[in-house]
């Protein structure tokens, strides 16, 4: 029973985490699993309904239930849990920087953008051209 535990908590990591729902063929379908999923509904883990004759299943909580398993399985269990959630919180932390990053040098392309546009067009007072003119002239394309 503990690795079937184990297994569906994988099986829904697998396909996005909490509240994506499986159906109950994609965990296995055995009898096990069968009573491993009747086991976590009753511990508020997960929920179940029938949908078109298959069970589907998905989780409503990222805890495992102490009953589930015995000491030695839960603490691998707390353990890969643990090492799944730091190297998400990693990744998430990553992606922030870099959309930071990102957003960082958008504002500094539309300020150098818009000092250039403001000088391409006191150069076309200046001159007495088209503001088109000139971004001819320096080989600009007008639709950036």
């Amino acid at each position: 029973f503990p690795s079937f535990t184990l297994e569906i908590f994988k099986a829904f990591d697998a396909v996005g985490g909490c509240g994506v729902p499986l159906f109950l063929e994609e965990l296995g379908g055995k009898d096990d699993v069968t009573e491993a999923i009747t086991q976590l509904e009753e511990q508020d883990v997960v929920r179940s309904c029938v949908i078109e004759g298959k069970r589907v299943v998905w989780c409503v909580s990222r805890q495992i239930p102490p009953s589930s398993c015995g000491n030695e399985t839960c603490e691998e269990a707390i353990a890969e849990e643990i090492t799944r959630l730091e190297t998400e919180l990693r990744e998430l932390t990553r992606r922030a920087q870099e959309e930071q990053d990102h957003i960082r040098l958008l504002h500094r392309y539309n300020e150098t953008k818009d000092a250039a546009q403001a000088a391409l067009g006191k150069l076309a007072e200046i001159e007495g051209v088209c503001v088109r003119d000139l971004y001819e002239r320096f080989g600009l394309n007008l639709n950036d």
